[in-house]
């Protein structure tokens, strides 16, 4: 006969009981997973005790027990004990006996970060679709008023710049010439956003090419006093790849964590496969400054950036390019502390 114990375990929502006095009497292991918490250190306990201070759970399952009000599918964004924000769903109802007697109140904690992450990589998606398309528009409307003025320049430099007894002539003129350039070099930056190259994909170790870049950065990474860790376990690291393209995107992430630690730190690079052996994830890891919560969704998004002489271009094209390998990236980080970048991206068939 199944323990009731097993049914819990192998339950994967957190569940927590309480007696109608407001003491813990269970928990399952997935609850600690989500809260990381210990069961041994709350069971027993009162939930003021378990859960200190305006704790959203406590306050819940309070209301629960004294006024029998109840949340069905209510989602908060609940800090955890070590301090990260998770976003949770949460429902309470009584926990009764055969009879029917109310004994006590049940709480149902489903952990929803990687529903969010879905859900935010769907709205990306959409939302650099739209973009890119405005983004292509734009490009074919200025391109061709602005060749039109580049080679009336060239006319004009050829005519006057030359035997102009007006010296400030000529630097007028270099000065439009210089200018007309650059905006020339920020259309071709946004056609690449808005119409990305297609990758020319062949079978390449990703770990391999990880190594490349990293042996391009390890100069700049030493002289701003930042550590370097490869930690490559991945066991099947085969994938089908543009091998230009996979440098490209590993280059500007670890340009990028290298700029947040302007007074040192440590840059982790880590490799896994899934259960599966379908999928190969890498994290890139660094201890910099941290992107702000307001921001944080709006990092890939183009001509967004928070550096001085940033285009804002980078890592849309890195979006771009993951997503057109079929793979996805996710961004994960906390202001002060650090940033996570995930990147998932499908095994060569027969890895």
């Amino acid at each position: 006969m199944t323990d009731y114990r097993d049914i819990l375990e192998s339950i994967d929502r957190g569940i927590v009981t309480v007696d109608l006095q407001g003491k813990i009497t269970s928990c399952n292991r997935a609850l600690e997973e989500i809260l990381k918490v210990e069961a041994n250190s709350i069971v027993g306990q009162s939930l003021e005790e378990a859960f200190p201070g305006e704790d959203p759970l406590c306050q819940l399952l309070k209301e629960a027990i004294q006024r029998e009000v109840r949340s069905q599918d209510r989602d908060l964004a609940y800090t955890c004990k070590k301090g990260r924000i998770k976003p949770l769903r949460v429902t309470t109802f009584p926990l009764k006996k055969k009879t029917g007697e109310r004994v006590g109140e049940i709480l149902l904690v489903k952990d929803m970060t990687e529903i969010r992450k879905l859900e935010e990589r769907i709205h990306r998606a959409s939302r650099l679709a739209a973009l890119g398309q405005l983004t292509q528009r734009l490009v074919h409307e200025i391109r061709n008023p602005l060749s039109a003025m580049d080679i009336n320049l060239q006319l004009l430099q050829e005519r006057l710049g030359s035997r102009s007894e007006d010296a400030e002539i000529g630097r007028y003129l270099e000065i439009i010439s210089t200018e007309t350039r650059r905006l020339n070099e920020v259309l071709r930056n946004a056609q690449v956003f808005a119409r990305p190259e297609s990758p020319d994909l062949d079978t390449v170790d990703l770990h391999q090419i990880i190594d490349q870049v990293l042996f391009l950065i390890k100069e700049e990474a030493s002289r701003r006093k930042i550590e370097i860790a490869e930690n490559l376990k991945a066991a099947h690291s085969m994938v089908k790849a543009d091998p230009d393209q996979m440098k490209q995107v590993f280059l500007n992430l670890f340009k990028n964590s290298i700029e947040a630690m302007s007074e040192g730190g440590k840059l982790e690079v880590l490799s896994r496969n899934d259960g599966q052996g379908k999928i190969i994830g890498v994290e890139l890891v660094d201890t910099g400054s941290g992107i702000p919560m307001a921001n944080l969704q709006r990092v890939f998004d183009p001509y967004f950036t928070t550096k001085k002489k940033g285009t804002g271009l980078g890592l849309s094209i890195v979006h771009n390019i993951i997503v057109q390998h079929g793979g996805s990236i996710d961004v994960t980080s906390w202001l002060g502390e650090g940033t996570i970048f995930s990147i998932m991206l499908p095994l060569a068939s027969g890895e």
